[in-house]
């Protein structure tokens, strides 16, 4: 008999972010990274729309947080993540900008950098839209990105915001409208 090569396709299921983390807390290290490696491009991706430097550590930080907090995630390890992400950067805007906390989240991020960073370079609809996107209000904006970019639901972005599910479709609602109305004034 000759050896023959079988066309037999082994698919291995890829594991739900549940099945990982009930194994993370079990004490399996591997499930713990394999979790965390699945989110880190889009946390670095989180930040990076909002602050130029620190970045890094604040990646660092949320995924700390939820290495603490393991065992205390009870809704979506999406929603933990990225709510954990989204307080270190109300810290961070809190420290570096010393901005009230009353009036942090309704202040965008050109209003809290100051100097020409902000300023358009050319016609390129990323910088447009990047800079659309810093121009609404910091709750506003992170409800944006979790739903287009990472592609949370309302829960987990309610969970994400420690805001209620009826305010985050409101944001999205008011964030589609302000994104729209900037992004017009930017082409004339």
């Amino acid at each position: 008999m000759g050896s023959s090569t079988s066309t037999y396709d082994q698919r291995v299921e890829r594991p739900s972010d549940t099945d990982l983390l009930y194994a993370w807390r079990k004490g399996s290290t591997e499930a713990g990274e394999r979790l965390c490696t699945r989110y880190y491009d889009a946390v670095v991706r989180f930040f990076a729309t909002k602050v130029t430097e620190d970045l890094s550590d604040l990646v660092q930080e949320s995924f700390k947080a939820c290495v603490e907090g393991k065992d205390r995630i009870d809704e979506s390890f999406r929603g933990y993540l990225f709510g954990a992400a989204y307080r270190i950067l109300q810290r961070y805007f809190r420290r570096k900008y010393r901005a009230p906390e009353g009036e942090l989240l309704s202040c965008s991020i050109r209003d809290l950098r100051p100097g020409p960073s902000t300023v358009l370079r050319g016609a390129d609809e990323k910088h447009q839209l990047l800079s659309a996107l810093q121009a609404l209000p910091l709750e506003i904006q992170a409800a944006l990105e979790l739903t287009y970019w990472e592609e949370l639901s309302s829960p987990e972005i309610a969970v994400a915001l420690d805001i209620p599910a009826s305010t985050v479709r409101s944001h999205l609602r008011r964030g589609r409208i302000m994104l729209e109305r900037t992004m017009r004034g930017a082409e004339s």
